[in-house]
């Protein structure tokens, strides 16, 4: 369901191709809120099975070679977790629980990403808060439980204001696990495709006889009908979108109108009182995009000539870089 490590042992290639054919059909089904009408081997589809595992790990492989494939693959896979996460069984998602601790604790490498997946994990699987969450009344604004993690791992969830922050933290309740569940699948998804990319998976796949024949297949069937050429999603399109929703959908900017209450918190975190006043002073005579980055140049304590943030989205990146944090 929530995937990390790739399943161990040996698949035929007639078996391999029947787990991705069925998966790609039943992707799209999901997709279109059609997935009753399924009729292929559901065998294939059990969630945790070797088959289910070798379907998405196979496109996620295959799909790595183009930006539109991957977007068209990735997009349902993510609708598919949330489909799942909905109506398995307690007994399953304790298991994804439990799952998702043994992958993280037995990675070699570190990065931010799978110290949070390896902390949440930890924390929804104690006895009490997952009784807690899996309880048929658990209220979808219930904040009996939270966990905390960086801000930067779930830069989606605080563009809805799905979290609090505190001290560059973002508190997550337990009524928005699924959401957050998520949101790191997200992540993983996208590290996945920046590591593919630096192992050039297209050219394995050229000397390859049988995964070049899957591959093109593959490809083929997603075409059909025009799917990818549909769904293809480019960066004007994304700032085309920004420019007509404004800065608010992108998380909210204290600074473009001037929200006082929201910057006296952010300057809690890293100012003296006794200089609060003189900050804000001067924020309110500024324009937002300078606001922002006199803020920006405070909270990393640099001084950084000619700056200017246009967006939170900006912002976020500009968080990034300095710090070179890895997902």
């Amino acid at each position: 369901m929530f995937y990390i490590q790739p399943p161990k042992g040996v698949v035929i290639l007639n078996t391999l191709m029947s787990c991705v054919e069925t998966r790609i059909e039943y992707l799209e089904l999901v997709y279109n809120n059609n997935a009753d009408s399924f009729v292929g081997n559901i065998e294939y589809l059990f969630e945790g099975s070797i088959y289910d595992k070798t379907g998405h790990f196979t496109l996620r492989l295959l799909c790595s070679t183009s930006n539109d494939m991957w977007w068209y693959w990735s997009t349902r896979e993510i609708e598919l977790l949330e489909y799942r996460l909905r109506r398995v069984s307690t007994k399953q998602i304790y298991r994804m629980f439990r799952s998702i601790k043994n992958s993280t604790e037995h990675r070699k490498e570190t990065s931010l990403l799978y110290e949070a997946l390896n902390r949440i994990s930890t924390f929804f699987s104690q006895r009490e808060i997952f009784t807690h969450i899996a309880e048929e009344e658990h209220s979808t604004s219930c904040k009996a439980y939270n966990v905390q993690l960086k801000f930067q791992i779930i830069p989606d969830l605080l563009k809805k204001r799905l979290v609090d922050l505190k001290n560059g933290y973002a508190i997550i309740f337990c009524s928005k696990w699924r959401e957050l569940i998520k949101s790191l699948f997200k992540s993983v998804l996208a590290r996945e495709k920046i590591h593919l990319n630096n192992i050039d998976v297209t050219k394995l796949i050229k000397v390859d006889p049988r995964m070049k024949s899957m591959h093109k297949r593959i490809e083929q069937k997603l075409m059909r009908g025009g799917q990818i050429g549909e769904s293809r999603i480019t960066i004007e399109n994304i700032d085309s979108e920004r420019e007509l929703a404004g800065p608010r959908s992108e998380g909210g900017c204290p600074f473009k109108n001037f929200d006082k209450d929201e910057l006296k918190k952010l300057l809690e975190a890293i100012t003296k009182q006794s200089d609060m006043d003189k900050y804000l002073d001067a924020f309110s005579r500024q324009k937002p995009e300078v606001a922002c980055a006199t803020f920006f140049k405070l909270q990393r304590s640099k001084n950084i000539d000619n700056m200017s943030i246009s967006s939170p989205v900006q912002y976020y990146q500009f968080m990034k870089e300095p710090d070179q944090v890895g997902l």
